[in-house]
């Protein structure tokens, strides 16, 4: 009869070299039950900086806002519910803050739930369905993207981007950069998997934030978790504006919050995390998988909220009760 030697000698095949450290399980390949389907994170509401204008007799048009609205899932009237965290947040504005009236939220403070900056902010260029708001065409890197096709099946095809593209260019259907950036909102009930979402199309927003992820990422050690960010609201002009000022979103530190502070906070968050025994680098290696499951967004209320960021698409949303929902188009 075998006895396990306890000691870890080394010809001890049941001994400590060769079993995994206590609380880690062998890793393994893991699949989701059903292929094409995008198993994306929890999404509590959104945050947008734009609204659709009715107009008599016209069509709703698209307009950007000069600050930041917090909403949630569920519609009313045809509108997006205000999120709670909204009036919390405008509430401890400093009074300085609260000169417009009414007030207007132009920073967010938010944390961050992965340390990867693709998990943070994921852009591609993504193509729409401009009668169902569906994805019909998104890039998945390495220049390949995936397409459904007319059996309701999904192609592998090459990926050139819009300009160069005969499908992003045929009729009915719309093809843009387009940006999902997940974060926690300070003040949200704690939980691992839920978060806020920010979508944009907008060029200077995204590599904005694609570089500040980037930067803070190597400056922390490739650690993201447990530095107090806070979104910001800016404004310029440029040649492509014709000099007229639009609006961009940034990421930053916290007021009164020094590099030196966010690494440490940053380390400790490691620390605290890695004595409690979770393994948040399978954990996000799981949420990578599940987003890379399915390449087409098949979700009715994603449908919604995309077709918002076409202008020729909002003679159809007056026929929906979306016509009066917020946009997230930017500049």
């Amino acid at each position: 009869m075998l006895h396990e030697d306890r000691s870890g000698a080394a010809g001890d095949t049941l001994g400590s070299a060769h079993r995994p450290p206590l609380g880690r399980k062998p890793r393994r390949p893991f699949r989701y039950s059903k292929p094409d389907l995008v198993y994306a994170p929890v999404e509590l509401g959104t945050v947008r900086i734009g609204h659709l204008e009715e107009r008599e007799n016209a069509a709703p048009r698209p307009v950007q806002d000069d600050h930041f609205r917090i909403t949630t899932l569920i519609r009313k009237d045809g509108r997006w519910l205000e999120d709670p965290l909204q009036a919390e947040l405008l509430n401890a504005l400093p009074p300085e803050a609260r000169r417009d009236a009414p007030a207007k939220l132009r920073e967010i403070p938010i944390r961050l739930s992965y340390d990867s900056p693709d998990l943070v902010c994921r852009t591609r260029y993504e193509a729409f369905d401009n009668q169902t708001g569906r994805s019909v065409c998104a890039y998945v890197g390495s220049g390949e993207a995936r397409r459904l096709n007319d059996c309701g099946g999904i192609d592998d095809v090459k990926c050139t981007g819009p300009e160069g593209c005969d499908f992003a260019n045929s009729p009915g259907v719309r093809c843009k950069l387009l940006g999902r950036v997940h974060f926690e909102i300070e003040g949200q009930a704690p939980n691992v998997d839920n978060n806020y979402i920010f979508r944009s199309t907008s060029i200077n927003t995204l590599r904005n934030l694609e570089a500040r992820l980037a930067r803070f990422w190597a400056l922390f050690g490739g650690r993201l978790r447990g530095v107090p960010f806070r979104l910001v609201l800016r404004s310029r002009t440029t040649l492509g504006s014709k000099w007229s000022r639009f609006y961009f979103v940034d990421l930053e530190l916290r007021q009164g919050v020094s590099l030196i502070d966010a690494k440490r906070l940053a380390d400790e968050e490691a620390l605290v995390m890695g004595a409690s025994g979770l393994d948040y680098e399978a954990w996000e290696e799981i949420i990578r998988a599940g987003l890379a499951n399915g390449a087409l967004v098949g979700d009715d209320h994603e449908a919604v909220l995309v077709r918002e960021f076409f202008e020729d698409a909002c003679k159809r949303l007056m026929e929906t009760d979306a016509c009066c929902s917020p946009t997230f188009r930017t500049i």
